[in-house]
């Protein structure tokens, strides 16, 4: 069972995590917590402010105002997580 810090809270794809805090989207699929950059608006690109996120191969765009609206609440969670142990019978 993984214990993350106060203000985490998972986002509705698996392995994000909203910091309600610092109000920023993080990412823990290879097991560390990475920041996810911030994507800014600019001539060349037509994003709002939002995160690029992946989820099953396909590109989502996730805009900040939606993250602030939806998952600001700052609660204390502890996440089940499941490590599969290495088979010792079937070498």
């Amino acid at each position: 069972m993984v214990i993350f810090p106060v203000g985490f809270t998972p986002y509705h794809f698996s392995g994000y995590y909203w910091h309600a805090y610092e109000k920023h989207l993080y990412s823990c699929k290879s097991g560390v917590l990475k920041k996810l950059k911030l994507q800014k608006p600019s001539k060349w690109n037509h994003h709002r402010f939002g995160y690029s996120i992946s989820n099953h191969g396909k590109k989502i765009f996730v805009e900040q105002k939606y993250l602030e609206k939806h998952y600001n609440a700052i609660i204390d969670y502890t996440f089940p997580t499941y490590k599969t142990q290495p088979d010792l019978f079937n070498k």
